[in-house]
């Protein structure tokens, strides 16, 4: 079976494209993960709550990354929070305002890359 963004299977495209995240039978669900047999879907875009917590949780994601780019470190959490979203990151440096702009850039170049996000679930055991 596919994703809901596999084909847009009658929605349309904008529909499809605005979409941040999918509620499938209630839970939430990636839009490139696979469905799992007849499921009522629901699309959620940025408008939503939940929609602004899962977009908050990718950039917070992609905002890792650019720090790891630019400063190297060790990534150690990066949550969606009321509002937005942060990284903290153990490194022997300091980030101040000023540093705002290359990471933005930085962080724009990493989106235009089309990196997929890929859900991987592990218990802590696994780690």
């Amino acid at each position: 079976s596919s994703g809901i963004n596999a084909e847009y299977g009658g929605i349309s495209s904008g529909l499809a494209n605005n979409s941040v995240i999918s509620k499938v039978n209630g839970v939430l669900w990636d839009l490139d993960r696979p469905l799992e047999g007849d499921c009522s879907i629901e699309l959620l875009n940025f408008d939503s709550q939940e929609g602004k917590e899962v977009f908050w949780h990718s950039t917070a994601h992609v905002l890792g990354e650019a720090m790891e780019r630019k400063y190297g470190g060790c990534l150690c959490y990066g949550p969606p929070i009321e509002g937005g979203f942060y990284y903290d990151i153990s490194m022997e440096q300091s980030v101040c305002e000023g540093d705002y702009s290359g990471l933005e850039t930085i962080m724009k170049n990493i989106v235009k890359e089309k990196q997929p996000f890929q859900r991987l679930v592990m218990t802590k055991e696994d780690l």
